[in-house]
């Protein structure tokens, strides 16, 4: 598993435990108070979880937005006339590592636990869903994309494309997503590309060839990804260009490498890289 530059793994795990709250909003807010009165808004439900596991998704105190005056904690003040971003959706990713963590579970508790993520009454209802395309550094195996080839090989037309990997655990987690939610949105990010596609010759660090060819070919392997992931009953509603371009220096991660802004890339290199970062068009 991959270790980032930023916490250790079981801290991250701690923090992160520590830090969730999920809010959920129940209903469409009242609009502005039209009385003297406090004017009753929607009710938030919320979820904890803590670091000792001794709260896990666990339900909390509902609170009601209304305009009542000071009160103690923390105020969140909501403008109902002006609206600014809209929300897609929130969730998370299913990973391969954490698929394989779901299916190590008896399968009725696996479905208790997609239950009280997905469904929108019985659990938490994630609606938003962020999906590697291949292998993240979240992985229970080897990294892997979806058209690895022995070292020499290569596959511009993907005749060998095959999301077989996906169909053991990661496929079967989305489509029972899908049925506990159907308004679920899909979203697919690339981590790396196929190593015969890269000037290294791997699937960690380097860069995409420069050669039209190539980047046809890559073109070509994230348009089968959607095609594929369609047929197999997943719809991609959005594509990323590239998990975490800035990435300098991945060391265990199926990522490629670009150049620092602070420093003016080559014209090859340039091309490599910008052709990762939009695919190549």
């Amino acid at each position: 598993m991959h270790h980032r530059h930023t916490l250790p793994r079981h801290r991250r795990r701690a923090a992160l435990a520590a830090a969730v709250t999920l809010l959920a909003t129940a209903a469409a807010f009242a609009g502005p108070a039209t009385t003297a009165s406090a004017a009753t808004g929607p009710t938030v439900s919320a979820w904890i979880t803590t670091p000792d596991r001794a709260q896990l998704l666990a339900p909390a105190a509902s609170q009601v937005f209304d305009t009542a005056g000071p009160r103690p904690g923390q105020m969140i003040t909501i403008e109902p006339s002006q609206v600014l971003q809209t929300m897609d959706g929130f969730g998370a990713s299913i990973t391969d590592s954490s698929a394989a963590l779901l299916y190590r579970l008896p399968a009725a508790q696996r479905d208790q636990v997609m239950t009280s993520l997905f469904d929108p009454v019985n659990g938490i209802g994630l609606s938003m869903l962020r999906q590697p395309i291949g292998s993240s550094d979240f992985t229970d195996e080897a990294h892997y994309t979806f058209d690895d080839l022995p070292s020499g090989q290569t596959d511009l037309p993907m005749a060998r494309f095959s999301i077989a990997h996906d169909e053991a655990q990661i496929l079967p987690l989305l489509r029972r997503a899908l049925q506990l939610n159907p308004s679920l949105k899909i979203m697919a990010s690339p981590w790396g590309q196929p190593a015969w596609m890269k000037a290294n010759n791997s699937l960690v660090g380097g860069r995409l060839k420069n050669d039209h060819a190539i980047f046809r070919a890559y073109a070509l392997y994230l348009v089968r990804f959607v095609q594929a992931y369609q047929a197999a009953g997943v719809p991609i509603y959005a594509l990323t260009v590239q998990n975490e371009p800035q990435n300098r220096t991945p060391t265990a991660t199926p990522a490629p490498t670009c150049p620092s802004p602070t420093r003016p890339p080559s014209s090859t290199n340039s091309a490599r890289c910008s052709a990762t970062r939009a695919w190549a068009t």
